[in-house]
């Protein structure tokens, strides 16, 4: 628990995140999978980040220019808002407020912060069927905005970092939905 503290604790640069790509990527391919399943298994809906997309006419007709600013920009700023910036941005407080930063507990504390609120970030977005794999996403987004954010001080560049890497994720979805869909 200690080494997991430090690293941390360390926080992150330009180049971390970078180098977090494989782990973004991992997560894409992960849930583009669960996607394919799901439309070659017949779904009648797919769940793409808190927004039920339907197969039918509807989504044939919806400009895809304003699915995707939602989906890439509104969507992940609200949800990243909600499942790590207020959860996460408390804890990291706690921690900091008692003096918990350099010891076990308070890695502890922030390790359990992401798993809990990644669970609920997978179980919002289509029930206990996507709670690993949108979870997954939610445990990736958590370590990132955990990297960039600093004990006792703002957290706003992890809400920035796990926000693009939101962003990032759902365009890569979206798209890949958009062909699937309607290629044409």
């Amino acid at each position: 628990m200690e080494a997991l503290g430090r690293w941390f604790r360390r926080g992150a640069s330009l180049s971390d995140l970078i180098g977090y790509l494989w782990l973004i990527v991992g997560v894409q391919a992960l849930v583009l999978f669960g996607a394919a399943i799901a439309i070659r298994t017949g779904f009648p809906e797919l769940s793409v980040s808190g927004n039920t997309v339907d197969f039918g006419a509807e989504w044939r007709t919806t400009p895809h220019a304003e699915v995707i600013v939602l989906g890439t920009m509104l969507v992940p700023l609200f949800e990243e808002l909600v499942f790590r910036y207020l959860p996460l941005g408390l804890t990291f407080f706690v921690v900091w407020a008692f003096g918990l930063s350099h010891r076990p507990l308070g890695t502890a504390l922030v390790v359990g912060a992401i798993l809990l609120t990644s669970l609920v970030f997978g179980y919002v977005h289509g029930g206990i069927g996507n709670v690993f794999i949108q979870g997954l996403a939610g445990v990736t987004f958590g370590i990132i905005f955990a990297k960039w954010s600093s004990f006792g001080a703002s957290c706003g560049k992890g809400l920035l970092a796990s926000t693009i890497a939101h962003g990032a994720t759902n365009a890569v979805i979206l798209g890949a939905v958009v062909l699937v869909v309607n290629p044409h």
